[in-house]
């Protein structure tokens, strides 16, 4: 395939047009991923109390006699919660013999949103664990998603994978606000993490093997900003609904509503040429090549086609995810990428989740919190390319849990705030790099499986970030930012192990995957034993 892609160039019109197609699955990925911050806003709330009218309280009461009925109040997601109350008012002292919780619900602070998830399933007192618990479901989808979804595009091809997760995501995503209690609202957020993966890593699979050279280290990193975009898309659209007083129901419906734009996508995506070179299918491949070549203005000799097409189904055996772990050198770089997206995402996501738990206003904290991430893939895209992958990798995640360690001790405000947002942005590029990292590794056979089980990994890092946030924090507040610290200073010495792969061509078999990065000798030794291995495995299968 090397020949083919010295003919279409590193970043013609084709690549451009595959680039542009990958925005919306990037941009929505983002709105997915956070869009509870918002629609779970957690406001200021407390007992109604006993003789307060249903249809006629207000959350409002003067000072004193919240410190008449109520006992002190506890931080909640930025808020405070009344839990509790004196069914006989407090005595001079403010005290209160025999406090008790809330048995005729909740009155909530309306003066931002009329209604949020948290107002419409009372997630506040004793029920808030199950705020995480929706965040975990989300990257519990997330992480059957990549696995699932990993083995059918390597399977089945990346483009119906594509396009019918793309095609589920509008249904299920535009019809999320109608879920009558929480746990259909679960349901609705484990499918939408399931369906992500299905268009997000697809989709880059499907650009990244047509790319090369500098223009593939620029694309992949800046894939990654489109999620960034995403996440300001829904703090715009969270303001604007404050202003009109609105409800979380708006917020979803206007984050639903650019999933539509997938419908073209059915006439537009194309099938992965690479992925039918390996599978055999010429045909079709000279079908999108052809489509190429007209994009990008070029003629490519029906000879070097042939060739290169023949050469590449030499060795076009299906990998499975057995393959990653058939040969030593294989194994080792893939437990390394898989931990290292499991502490990124862990760091990732431990930070986005709990943006609340940093001073200041919700909503500045929560954008500069994204746009934090800008200057990551700024400064990330020349490290790549002047140092390496690995260097780079490395690095990052080291600034990143060294800040994230230290600003869990530190008291002043501003300091901490600035360190967060450093090791939010460390870990935004991270994630970047290890996308890129990762298609680059592994081979073609097994490329949408690594990444997808590189994907499932950071799912499980993903899933127990609000979990180790919500038991954590009971113990120390500051603890749950020096693990989510201390899993990246772990990753970041792992990589050290990893081959670099700047320059670098693009392994296609299983054999070319175990050789990556070792010297010769050692290739030459270790080639012998990986085609008896394949070679046993060809025959036992054929028994």
């Amino acid at each position: 395939m090397e020949k083919i892609l010295a003919y279409l160039g590193n970043f013609g019109r084709y690549q451009a047009f595959l680039y542009a197609l990958l925005i919306l699955p990037g941009f929505l990925a983002g709105v997915q991923t956070l869009i509870f911050s918002w629609t779970g806003f957690v406001p200021n709330s407390r007992c109604r109390l006993p003789h307060e009218q249903l249809q006629e309280v207000q959350y409002s009461m003067s000072d004193a006699d919240m410190k008449k009925w109520y006992v002190p109040g506890v931080s909640d997601g930025g808020s405070t919660a009344y839990c509790s109350y004196c069914p006989n008012a407090t005595d001079e002292t403010g005290a209160c013999a025999d406090p008790i919780e809330c048995t005729d619900g909740f009155v909530y602070d309306r003066s931002q949103f009329t209604e949020s998830l948290i107002t419409k399933f009372d997630l506040v007192c004793g029920a808030k664990s199950l705020r995480d618990w929706a965040r975990t479901v989300y990257q519990t989808g997330n992480l059957v998603g990549a696995i699932i979804f990993g083995i059918l595009a390597d399977t089945f091809g990346r483009r119906p994978v594509f396009i019918w997760s793309a095609l589920a995501q509008i249904v299920v995503f535009n019809t999320m606000f109608l879920a009558p209690n929480f746990w259909v609202f679960c349901c609705y957020q484990f499918m939408n993490g399931f369906l992500q993966d299905g268009t997000y890593i697809a989709g880059y699979i499907v650009f990244m093997e047509l790319v090369g050279g500098k223009a593939r280290t620029y694309c992949g990193i800046w894939f990654q900003a489109f999620f960034t975009v995403g996440m300001l898309y829904d703090s715009l659209v969270a303001y604007i609904a404050q202003m009109l007083h609105g409800n979380w129901v708006i917020i979803q419906v206007a984050a639903g509503l650019p999933t539509l734009l997938y419908i073209p996508y059915w006439w537009l995506f194309p099938e992965s040429i690479r992925w039918l070179a390996v599978r055999n299918q010429s045909d079709e491949a000279k079908k999108y090549l052809s489509r190429a070549t007209k994009f990008n203005r070029i003629q490519i000799p029906d000879a070097i086609i042939n060739e290169e097409l023949s050469n590449t189904q030499e060795d076009r055996a299906g990998g499975t995810i057995c393959d990653l772990f058939r040969h030593y050198n294989l194994a080792k770089i893939s437990l390394i990428v898989f931990f290292t997206w499991f502490a990124t995402s862990m760091l990732y996501y431990g930070l986005s989740f709990n943006t609340s738990d940093l001073p200041g206003d919700v909503y500045l904290t929560y954008t500069l919190s994204a746009i934090s991430e800008l200057p990551g893939f700024i400064i990330c895209v020349p490290m790549m390319e002047k140092f390496g992958r690995k260097p780079s990798i490395v690095s990052l995640l080291g600034v990143g849990g060294i800040s994230c360690i230290v600003a869990g001790f530190v008291k002043l405000s501003w300091v901490k705030v600035t360190l967060a947002l450093v090791g939010k942005m460390c870990a935004a590029a991270a994630f970047a790099v290890a996308y890129n990292f990762s298609a680059e590794l592994f081979p073609t056979v097994v490329r949408n499986i690594g990444t997808g089980m590189g994907s499932f990994s950071a799912r499980i890092g993903g899933l127990l970030a609000p979990q180790v946030h919500s038991v954590t924090s009971k113990t120390a507040h500051w603890l749950p930012i020096v693990i989510y610290g201390s899993f990246a200073l772990t990753a970041a010495f792992l990589d050290m192990f990893l081959p670099e792969t700047l320059n670098r061509t693009l392994p296609e078999t299983i054999e070319d995957g175990n050789n990556f990065g070792r010297s010769p000798a050692t290739v030459a030794k270790s080639s012998v034993v990986v085609r008896t291995k394949d070679m046993e495995k060809n025959s036992s299968s054929s028994l």
